[in-house]
């Protein structure tokens, strides 16, 4: 069974290339891991790394996509939801 993938539009390959633009440096290892896997070519030796996003096929774009967005995501809500609040009855101790 052949599954045929369908093409990011313009405007999906420039919301994916802005995407990459806010991952936290962290996760840009697995941005590279990604490319990588389907273009054997791609020079991950360089001191910068530079993605052409026309250049990928569409399987590596739609990857892109789900990895940022749920990186995004979780990054985002991290920063939105404190792990803990310093109490102020307590002299501030902390409150799970």
């Amino acid at each position: 069974m052949i599954t045929t993938i369908r093409s990011m539009s313009i405007e999906e390959k420039r919301h994916l290339g802005q995407s990459l633009g806010k991952l936290p440096p962290d996760n840009l290892s697995r941005v590279i891991q990604i490319v990588s896997q389907r273009n054997p070519s791609f020079n991950i030796h360089s001191d910068e790394i530079e993605v052409d996003i026309d250049a990928q096929d569409p399987a590596t774009l739609w990857r892109l996509q789900h990895y940022v967005q749920a990186v995004l995501r979780g990054f985002g809500a991290w920063q939105a939801t404190p792990r803990y609040q310093p109490s102020k009855r307590s002299g501030g101790s902390v409150q799970n």
